[in-house]
């Protein structure tokens, strides 16, 4: 099921060189009738995160929000760990923002990753947002 879909999408997609198997597989499987659960995200989420898949991993989520699909606290971490370790911490600020106007707590360690590298950049006006 959604376990062994997403185990091979997170497989295929951190050997991109250009980024964008990820919505290719999803487009695939969109196509197919295949099911996009949240489950699935997590899953492929979660195994792209370990693989330091971060440029997969923002696709993934531009997909799952494509699909309508309301992110997990797990696939909202994944995607801001992914963001803030490929240094685009404005576009982290950004979903942060976004996922608490859609009534969606983030974790406390989500705010912690956060405020990391907006202090090393000196911007606490951002910070204390």
């Amino acid at each position: 099921g959604a376990f062994f879909t997403a185990g091979m999408l997170a497989a295929v997609l951190p050997g991109s060189s250009k980024g964008c198997a990820g919505r290719k597989v999803i487009e695939d499987m969109r196509r197919a009738g295949v099911p996009r659960t949240p489950q699935f995200y997590e899953v492929a989420l979660r195994a792209l995160a370990r693989k330091q898949g971060f440029q997969a991993a923002v696709e993934v989520f531009q997909e799952l929000k494509a699909d309508q699909v309301v992110p997990t606290g797990e696939t909202a971490g994944c995607v801001m760990t992914a963001l803030v370790e490929m240094k685009d911490t404005r576009a982290a600020l950004q979903l942060l923002r976004d996922l608490s106007k859609a009534e969606f707590t983030p974790s406390i360690r989500a705010y912690m990753f956060l405020l990391k590298p907006l202090h090393a950049e000196g911007d606490w006006e951002a910070a204390l947002e």
